[in-house]
């Protein structure tokens, strides 16, 4: 099997998941030049490769944080990370490997006392199948808040 990557930038992120048996999809990001002369970005692109095809497909914009996606989780089929940054809305944000779509969902409502006091102690994860939201407390606390989604 020959596999040809072509990267559209020179920090591409790669995500590689397996979609059904036997067939395995790439996730390439990156910022595409909009004026090559001042170097200028506008948005984030987002294509998909599935292993075999020889094409890279585009699947258009993606949220403005999908590089800063360090807390991310993986459930069956989909890629999950949460939104913190100034530039976008605060909530989860994923990308399913069958629709091959993105999707939002809000935190949860008192999220925002937590996210105050210890928004640098949070992780998210996969619990029995479900998405976990877990937030460490520091300091004498040692609270931990955790919030289990369990419907989708």
């Amino acid at each position: 099997m020959r596999f040809a990557f072509t990267p559209k930038t020179s920090l591409p992120i790669l995500e590689f998941r397996m979609r059904r048996a036997n067939q395995y999809k790439v996730l390439q990001s990156f910022y595409p030049m909009v004026d090559p002369e001042r170097c200028s970005i506008d948005y984030l692109e987002v294509e998909i490769y599935t292993i075999g095809t020889g094409v890279w497909r585009s699947i258009g914009n993606a949220p403005s944080d999908f590089l800063k996606f360090p807390l991310s989780a993986l459930l069956p089929g989909a890629l999950h990370w949460v939104s913190l940054t100034v530039e976008s809305a605060e909530c989860i944000h994923s990308f399913s490997f069958e629709t091959e779509q993105f999707r939002s969902l809000p935190l949860p409502s008192n999220y925002g006392r937590v996210k105050r006091e210890f928004h640098d102690l949070l992780k998210l994860g996969v619990l029995g199948g479900y998405l976990v939201l877990c937030v460490f407390g520091g300091g004498a606390s040692r609270e931990l808040d955790m919030w289990v989604m369990m419907k989708d």
